[in-house]
């Protein structure tokens, strides 16, 4: 069975980042777990081929805030990839 020094959920810049310097300043063994999809789809390959998959796809993920009261009351929406 594998042990691991650290744990770093998530496999963004910030993670990866954080990661690699524990592991090269520390010698830590580090699991970067990540969730989402493999990135190995034909329309991922293809320049235009990513706008097919932006909307409602398992490869993005959209986050909605909560009505903002500096906004009159507008919620702000920002997207995420979900691959690797």
């Amino acid at each position: 069975m594998t042990t691991f020094d650290r744990i770093v959920v998530g496999g963004g810049a910030t993670c990866c980042v954080v990661a690699v310097k524990l592991v090269r300043e520390q010698g830590a063994c580090v699991l970067l777990p990540e969730v989402g999809h493999s990135h190995h789809h034909p329309l991922l390959d293809m320049p235009l081929g990513i706008f097919k998959m932006t909307n409602d796809s398992i490869f993005m993920r959209y986050h909605q805030t909560v009505p903002q009261e500096h906004l009159a009351g507008w919620a702000c929406t920002t997207s995420t990839k979900g691959m690797l």
